[in-house]
């Protein structure tokens, strides 16, 4: 009975003078033993879309197939939280970020994306 949560797992080599080889085939890690890690459950109805990209307009606009709210998180390279706001008009105001590369994380309806911004 091995129970119905892994707590462990682990490989491990011997020093035997053999030649042990190890496969391991269709290795599926979950929290129990009833899921498993999987991206089908993803929903893939938000297409968002970031423009334009680089910008120097002081502004960017951010598209999806749904007209609901957005919050928009924007990181600099160091990981670094510049900007958090939600926004409705699709309209996302970077005149105060400086010449760089971002990273502008998406989320809508529990539905989240990553995008590089690079700002002029």
């Amino acid at each position: 009975d091995p129970g119905t949560t892994i707590s462990e797992f682990a490989l491990r080599q011997s020093n035997s003078s053999t030649d042990e080889t190890i496969i391991v085939d269709n290795l599926i890690v979950a929290a129990t033993f009833d899921q498993t890690l999987s991206t089908t459950d993803v929903d893939q109805t938000n297409n968002f879309n970031l423009y334009p990209n680089p910008t120097n307009t002081g502004s960017v606009t951010i598209t999806s197939s749904s007209n609901d709210t957005m919050n928009v998180q924007v990181f600099d390279i160091l990981g670094k939280e510049v900007k958090n706001e939600t926004i409705t008009n699709h309209t996302l105001d970077v005149s105060s970020l400086t010449t760089g590369m971002y990273l502008v994380k998406i989320t809508q309806n529990n539905t989240s994306t990553t995008k590089k911004l690079v700002i002029r």
